[in-house]
């Protein structure tokens, strides 16, 4: 990239340090075991080389006082006809079928072959759901082993939106292995359409398939 000649959301993309990110999850007794940038990409428009907004996750692990925290940050960029409602604390609840809509994702595997998913709503809303296998149960249940707390949301602006939110994993942080495949994704109401971001991803979208989920 051309810094100079470079549009502006290119220029924020590039220059985006973690430091932006960790303000919002650490103190002075933070312990940070490991931490990633994901750059997630269109699966449809990526496969037909056309334009589509950038979206970028900041996944890291927390372990202090106990507790086993996984924090997590997506950065999307503002597009026309992007449906991305404000954040709001009234909000906060569970709620299902959130991939119905704008939602922003993260799948976190477990060392029995379980894993975890998150789904978060941009105005608030939320749902954890724990698997014991590829989609199984079949009508996902959601779990209490896992907790979320949403974190300051105030920095939306002109060009991108940013949602920032922790899990506590302490429950099931024996089944976390030293390396473990996540997969942060997202769905994005463009224009009345879904588009399907991920890393990575079969010809047909399926985030809950591992062989597509990044070593973290």
């Amino acid at each position: 990239m051309n810094f100079f000649t470079a549009n502006p959301i290119d220029k924020l993309f590039s220059l985006l340090s973690l430091s932006h990110f960790t303000e919002f999850y650490y103190d002075d007794n933070s312990v940070m075991q490991r931490e990633r940038l994901f750059v997630l990409q269109d699966l449809q428009n990526a496969q037909k080389n056309k334009p589509a907004p950038k979206v970028h996750a900041y996944i890291s692990e927390d372990t202090h006082g106990g507790k086993h925290v996984i924090n997590m940050s997506f950065m999307v960029e503002r597009v026309d006809g992007l449906h991305f409602a404000n954040y709001h604390g009234d909000n906060i609840k569970r709620a299902d079928g959130l991939w119905q809509e704008t939602c922003l994702e993260c799948f976190i595997g477990l060392a029995d072959g379980g894993y975890i998913e998150m789904n978060i709503a941009p105005d608030g809303r939320y749902a954890l759901y724990h698997f014991s296998d590829y989609r199984t149960p079949a009508t996902p249940i959601q779990t209490d082993k896992v907790t979320l707390s949403w974190r300051a949301d105030d920095n939306d602006n002109v060009l991108v939106y940013e949602r920032h939110v922790s899990l506590d994993v302490s429950a099931v942080a024996d089944l976390l292995p030293e390396q473990t495949l996540i997969n942060p994704c997202a769905i994005l109401n463009i224009k009345g359409h879904l588009h399907y971001f991920a890393v990575s991803s079969a010809p047909v979208p399926n985030f809950h398939d591992k062989a597509f989920w990044q070593k973290w």
